[in-house]
């Protein structure tokens, strides 16, 4: 079996991390180490491919550019922008409001009880709520990481600690 040299392992490993953010960001940028600016800026929407090969990294853009930067020339990739593609908690068109306080999920402005669901990162239902009214749910028992509130369409995220 090859062994993948460290550089080129770091840079995939990189890029494909970052690469499923990607669509929620507006550039990539290339940083030099002989520069702390980025020495290159490529709209996301322009990057037809990304090659990788043993000893560089070839970006080509739409209109048929193409630049190459050698691994060792390269201190970091970064995706400017970044977001995590879930909104702040906003009222819905009927008033709904969803908080999160205190280690629960309230709503304010649910006109009729209705079943609310959490979901974890990984999309598993993980608590359910039939008829809720609104009233404050514990989601502590949940444990540490980040989940998803959901109730008539209305999503909100949480990060327990």
């Amino acid at each position: 079996m090859r062994k993948i040299k460290q550089p080129t392992f770091l840079l995939a490993f990189a890029l494909a991390t970052g690469w499923s953010v990607a669509n929620a960001q507006e550039s990539l940028l290339v940083y030099s180490k002989s520069s702390s600016q980025p020495v290159q800026s490529v709209a996301l929407e322009e990057i037809v491919k990304l090659t990788l090969d043993g000893e560089a990294i070839t970006i080509h853009t739409a209109d048929s550019r193409t630049s190459t930067f050698k691994y060792e020339d390269i201190l970091s990739l970064k995706f400017d922008q970044l977001t995590t593609g879930i909104a702040s908690p906003a009222a819905d068109k009927n008033g709904l409001n969803l908080y999160y306080r205190n280690g629960c999920v309230e709503a304010d402005g649910l006109k009729e009880a209705s079943d609310a669901t959490v979901y974890d990162l990984g999309g598993r239902i993980v608590l359910t709520q039939k008829q809720w009214d609104g009233a404050p749910v514990n989601i502590t028992p949940l444990g540490k990481g980040v989940y998803l509130f959901k109730v008539n369409n209305n999503v909100i995220k949480i990060t327990l600690p």
